[in-house]
């Protein structure tokens, strides 16, 4: 069965090519200290302007685990509720642009990348296998989901989670095709799994190629933020279902070298993303990272 998982594949197609590694040594090393600033930094501006972030999926599960980063792992996971989210694009500008730039759906007149926000930080560059030749900031940076609601009604949950899932599908694809690379078709020629994949991705990225990737992660966004006052949420529609206002009061735990805040039941909320064996290292060969073709820390001497 073909899996759908752009990560599956890099990751088989990185072990069999050869090609690909993770970011070790120095810079690793170098790359979480910048990481580690750059959330406390983030975190202490948004506290000050009402707005909590907090971590989630790798990074929650690093903060619990290891009191840090997973230590293949190689970026940032926080989230926040759509309201804060929604704050946060109207301050940006005033209280982050002297060091960082924001990219996410319906912010500004620019496209975005994924159906989440992410804060970059300027004058560095993170280049990843998947964006080597498209439009989108290519900074070190920040993931930052967004916590909506899910509908109450069982039947319309349904749609709506298979529908946003498809149209982020979808969207994805559309890079694919827009935005091809040598690199990436190179790669991606190891096997005959990661061929046809590759091929999909492309093939669905040109039936509908005559949408605009803007208008449909726009529209992404409009979708999945209707549900103002269900009973339940969901991180960006992947994972991480639970109460609404479960998410509250986070609380500080050690991550790295700062107090980083974690929701408050955060053992359950691992378990509902990663299953009972969460304290379970995983073999060699699945330690998932990102797919850095480029890595530039600029001018930048941050650390905490």
């Amino acid at each position: 069965m073909l899996k759908i998982s752009a990560r599956y594949y890099l990751l088989d197609a990185s072990n069999k090519s050869g090609k690909l590694f993770p970011i070790s040594g120095e810079r690793a090393r170098r790359l979480k200290s910048v990481l580690t600033y750059m959330l406390y930094d983030f975190q202490t501006r948004c506290e000050l302007n009402g707005i909590t972030p907090f971590l989630v999926y790798g990074s929650a599960l690093g903060a619990y685990r290891h009191k840090g980063f997973i230590p293949w792992d190689d970026d940032v996971d926080v989230a926040m509720t759509r309201d804060d989210w929604n704050h946060l694009k109207t301050i940006f500008e005033d209280v982050f642009s002297d060091k960082y730039e924001l990219e996410g759906p319906n912010y500004g007149n620019k496209d975005a990348a994924v159906t989440w926000g992410k804060i970059f930080l300027k004058g560095t560059k993170f280049v990843e296998l998947i964006n080597i030749n498209t439009p989108y900031n290519k900074g070190i940076y920040l993931d930052i989901f967004i916590i909506d609601g899910m509908a109450d009604n069982k039947l319309i949950r349904t749609f709506d989670y298979t529908f946003a899932r498809c149209m982020r599908f979808v969207a994805n694809s559309l890079a694919y095709y827009n935005y091809p690379s040598d690199l990436m078709n190179e790669i991606m020629s190891v096997s005959w799994n990661t061929k046809i994949y590759l091929w999909s991705r492309k093939l669905i990225g040109f039936m509908f190629s005559w949408i605009s990737h803007k208008r449909l992660i726009s529209f992404f966004d409009r979708f999945v933020s209707r549900h103002t006052n269900s009973k339940d949420t969901i991180i960006d529609y992947y994972d991480g279902i639970t109460r609404r206002g479960a998410w509250f009061p986070v609380k500080k735990t050690p991550f790295e070298t700062i107090l980083a805040n974690v929701p408050p039941n955060l053992e359950e909320f691992l378990e509902s993303v990663y299953g009972k064996d969460y304290m379970k290292l995983p073999p060699e060969n699945q330690r998932q990272h990102h797919f850095c073709v480029e890595l530039d820390f600029g001018e930048t001497r941050l650390s905490v």
